[in-house]
């Protein structure tokens, strides 16, 4: 009884146990035929999941997940749960793609560590095949610990055993030669891409060597037919065309710019201004050059319009010609007067240019020849370099470069004369000058002159010229400017000949060589003693019968002493008078040497033309 009783727990056990495999084969692991069912529809697979206590481990489908077969990564989506079985995870992976118009069967995979479910499935397979033997191929990847069951026109079933460390098992169903059909086009696609590839690269190249030989046009068909040759790149087509665009537009301004300087450079302002405008519409009206030239050819359009009916004054526009003019001019006028010692005449300078820059300028001199020294050699010598000046060299009057009409005006009317001042320095004496009417202003000049000029030291005669010169007005002869001129000419000084004239005439030389200042007391003294002598002499003369030896004899001693006296007196002034004309020479010895070079100017104002 009791092992009948033993034999009926073992067989209940057995019966319970193997309701509760099935049943968690059913739920959990899934067997190879609903593996099948669920293959072959996406949607599917996923009502089942969620119905059957299966745990989604994303939310959502993981797009462009890689999936490696034969060496290749294809891209699916894929959606991955798990469960549990017998307390290990069990998870099913579900992969499903579309190729272009191709929608294949999915790819899914059964990946668990319960081997029990691994063996059910395979053993699953490997009754049908017993069955159908004749519908199916194996093969064996020992690389891969795989076996491979290909069940012909349905589906590829691959068992994968992963031995390393924790051993895990994956069924995957897939449907093999869709995939190697994906691998070839894959490949196929990529060889195109590349060819593609190949002409765009080959295409930008040459759209580079056109744009750089500046063929526009070409370059800009060239990148157009890359259009949609590859969709990726027409970005870079877009900006390859605005580049192509913005160099045409470039390249226009520039030739329009170039246009309108030719056409500016040859006055055809009205043609250059259409340029300019072009350029600035092209650049929306921000090109400095285009506005600074349209600037230009305004204020030359105004000076054309209106330079028929105004005259210009010539020195407001060629201030640097007019007054180089004026300067030779005055020159000329200064070595004139400088060469003469009176004059009057008027120059007037006429400038005048028309708008064909012809030049008429002329000068004209009138002068007095009634008022000048027909003896003047240097007269109408200077006259002649004045009415010759070459006024062809003067600059034509330009404004903004264009001709003009423009005149000016020159007239100098000029007086000038000539006084001499004798000025007399005696011994240690100032100097004295002559007290004629006129002369009072230039005292102060020439007094100054002589007290801080040592070479005017030497007692003697000086003369002075004065040259007085007037610019005055035309028609009411008022004088408009004053200049003047002081210059020593000549001066007289008695040197180591005045020994002479006190040989000659006791005091003579000292009273030339001091300008009458010394001289005087020897001439007198000498001649006081040598009257003395000559009248003692007379006296012992005088009577024929001596009357007294002895008188007569300090008669004639007196008169020897009296022109001893007298000798002496005479020989002094005469060493005197030549120590005074050496030192007369040596103080003018320098004004000697400059006044062989001509006049010696002490002022000197030049008459200034403006």
């Amino acid at each position: 009884m009791k092992q009948h009783y033993f034999i009926l727990v073992v067989i209940l056990f057995f019966c319970i146990g193997k309701g509760t495999e099935g049943k968690a084969q059913t739920r959990e692991c899934l067997t190879k035929d609903k593996i099948v069912e669920l293959y072959q529809s996406s949607m599917e697979a996923v009502t089942y999941m969620s119905k059957n206590n299966w745990t989604r481990e994303e939310l959502y489908s993981e797009r462009n997940q890689e999936f490696i077969y034969q060496g290749k990564t294809l891209l699916f989506c894929k959606m991955k749960w798990k469960s549990l079985m017998n307390l290990k995870e069990i998870f099913f992976t579900l992969y499903y793609y579309s190729y272009e118009q191709d929608t294949i069967s999915n790819i899914i995979e059964l990946t668990t560590e319960e081997i029990n479910c691994y063996n059910a499935i395979f053993n699953q397979v490997i009754e049908e095949i017993k069955n159908s033997p004749s519908s199916f191929s194996e093969e064996k990847d020992e690389n891969l610990h795989s076996k491979i069951y290909d069940i012909r026109g349905k589906y590829t079933i691959i068992f994968i055993e992963t031995l390393k460390g924790t051993p895990s098992y994956t069924v995957r169903i897939c449907n093999q030669p869709q995939l190697e059909r994906i691998i070839a086009n894959i490949e196929n696609e990529h060889k195109e891409k590349q060819k593609k590839l190949d002409y765009v690269d080959d295409a930008f190249e040459r759209y580079e060597n056109l744009v750089e030989s500046g063929n526009y046009d070409e370059a800009l068909r060239t990148v157009d037919s890359l259009w949609d040759v590859i969709p990726e790149y027409n970005p870079k087509i877009i900006t390859k065309r605005e580049e192509i665009m913005a160099l045409r537009k470039e390249r226009k301004i520039k030739h329009k710019l170039n246009e309108g300087n030719n056409y500016y450079r040859n006055n055809q302002f009205e043609k250059a201004k259409e340029c300019y405008e072009e350029v600035l519409n092209l650049t929306l009206q921000k090109h400095p050059e285009a506005n600074r030239m349209l600037d230009s050819i305004s204020r030359k359009m105004a000076i054309i319009n209106s330079r028929d009916t105004i005259i210009y004054r010539y020195r407001d526009l060629r201030q640097a010609a007019f007054s180089s003019l004026t300067e030779t001019i005055s020159q000329n006028i200064n070595n004139f007067i400088d060469n003469t010692e009176k004059g009057e005449f008027k120059l007037t300078l006429l400038v005048d240019f028309d708008t064909q820059q012809q030049n008429a300028s002329s000068i004209d001199i009138i002068a007095d020849d009634e008022a000048f020294d027909k003896k003047e050699p240097f007269y109408y010598t200077y006259i002649d370099r004045l009415l010759l000046l070459d006024l062809s060299t003067l600059s034509p009057p330009l404004m903004e470069n264009i001709a003009i009409n423009a005149a000016d005006t020159l007239i100098v009317p000029l007086l000038w004369n000539s006084k001499q001042i004798t000025v007399t320095r005696k011994f240690k004496k100032p100097p004295t000058i002559g007290a004629k009417k006129g002369f009072g202003e230039y005292r102060e000049i020439i007094q100054s002159n002589f007290n801080t000029n040592q070479q005017y030291a030497a007692s003697g005669r000086y003369t002075f010229v004065v040259k007085t010169k007037r610019v005055f007005n035309v028609n009411d002869r008022t004088v408009t400017a004053n200049y003047m001129d002081i210059s020593l000419k000549k001066f007289r000084t008695v040197g180591p000949e005045a020994m002479l004239y006190s040989m000659i005439c006791p005091g003579a030389g000292n009273l030339a060589a001091t300008q009458g200042k010394k001289g005087w007391g020897s001439f007198f003294t000498t001649l006081i003693f040598a009257g003395l002598g000559s009248a003692a002499i007379l006296q012992t003369q005088k009577h024929y019968i001596p009357i007294d030896a002895k008188y007569d004899k300090y008669m004639k001693y007196g008169a020897y002493a009296s022109f001893g006296i007298a000798g002496i007196i005479w020989t002094v002034d005469i060493f005197k008078a030549l120590s005074r004309g050496c030192k007369n020479l040596k103080l003018s010895k320098q004004l000697r040497r400059e006044l062989k070079m001509g006049e010696q100017s002490i002022v000197r104002e030049p008459v200034v033309i403006e």
